[in-house]
């Protein structure tokens, strides 16, 4: 029972730190998922409680403010779940945005969706800095 309760209060923890993603690949996807172009961009995703900080490689940081935190993981970074909504102001523009952070099996992805353009999927296989 204890090891339930500690499993339980680490995947918490997890959910109310702030990290960081990085990635040297980033896949763009059609509608159906699949890989349409790949590129080489080291990209950072900082994600915190409050805000999400995006570092391309070759393009200026945005940053957002969080307006949704939903974490689920059953061990963290192994397996579970984080979805985030994000609002950014890309210049003057409003791009609401979904983050789907997910792990099965210890292999962890990002997707970002394009919530006003559907058709603009991102996915990154990301490494964690904690």
């Amino acid at each position: 029972m204890l090891a339930i309760a500690l499993a339980g209060s680490r995947c918490a923890a997890q959910c109310d730190k702030e990290f960081i993603l990085t990635t040297s690949l980033v896949e763009y996807l059609n509608p159906a998922y699949e890989v349409e172009r790949t590129m080489d961009d080291n990209s950072s995703i900082r994600i915190g409680r409050d805000s999400v900080t995006i570092t391309p490689q070759h393009d200026p940081a945005l940053t957002g403010a969080v307006t949704q935190f939903t974490c689920n993981w059953q061990t963290p970074w192994i397996d579970g779940r984080s979805v985030i909504k994000v609002r950014f102001n890309d210049r003057g523009q409003d791009t609401p945005i979904t983050l789907i952070l997910e792990a099965k099996n210890g292999h962890l992805s990002l997707l970002i969706l394009f919530d006003n353009k559907p058709e603009r999927i991102i996915r990154i296989w990301p490494t964690v800095k904690k």
